[in-house]
């Protein structure tokens, strides 16, 4: 049974007070013990935990600003560094709807799905926008791309459709920015993308 958390009003006052929590952050439900305060590019910048009553930076904020850790090390001995590839926190914000996924093709993916789901037919309009040498959804997975080799890269969603899944985070913002306008959604004033 999961364990339940409560803390007094004026250690959360105190908290939300707090410098580091500006105008405009949003806070979302982590689990039954902590709470994630952010904007829309950083959804989990600060945690609040309900077990210690404590506002602390989130490490997923810490963690995303890393960029190179050590690895094995070269035949020289010095250490190998490899660039760590972005993850955390994913987001796509619409109206009281919220999309929260770890990697970008997921998030990709469930925006898509639920786009489809409030306008039907957007999968279609999108599979006809081929800018340059590849659609972000079609029918078959050979279509997505010019190169055919590039087929692998993609994935099987709902409905029958295939989605390319190496998309850079400003092709993913700007494939999400593209199915908005399509679904008749402004994605300027009606959705945050935490991307």
């Amino acid at each position: 049974m999961a364990k339940e958390y409560f803390v007094n009003v004026e250690s959360l006052q105190k908290a939300l007070g707090s410098p580091s929590v500006r105008r405009g952050y949003r806070v979302s439900i982590l689990n039954s013990h902590t709470l994630a305060i952010g904007n829309g590019s950083e959804p989990r910048k600060l945690i609040f935990d309900f077990e210690s009553e404590q506002l602390s930076a989130s490490e997923m904020t810490s963690q995303r600003h890393s960029c190179a850790e050590p690895r094995n090390l070269t035949a020289s001995g010095k250490p190998e560094t490899k660039k760590k590839r972005a993850s955390g926190s994913w987001t796509f914000i619409h109206a009281s709807f919220e999309i929260l996924k770890t990697s970008l093709p997921d998030l990709l993916e469930a925006v898509l799905l639920y786009l489809e789901s409030v306008h039907p037919g957007t999968l279609h309009e999108l599979s006809r926008i081929k800018p340059r040498t590849r659609r972000i959804v079609a029918r078959r997975a050979d279509d997505l791309f010019d190169q055919k080799h590039l087929a692998d890269k993609s994935r099987r969603i709902e409905g029958g459709w295939w989605m390319g899944t190496n998309n850079s985070a400003s092709e993913t913002r700007n494939w999400i920015k593209r199915a908005c306008q399509i679904a008749g959604i402004d994605p300027i004033t009606d959705v945050t993308i935490g991307i």
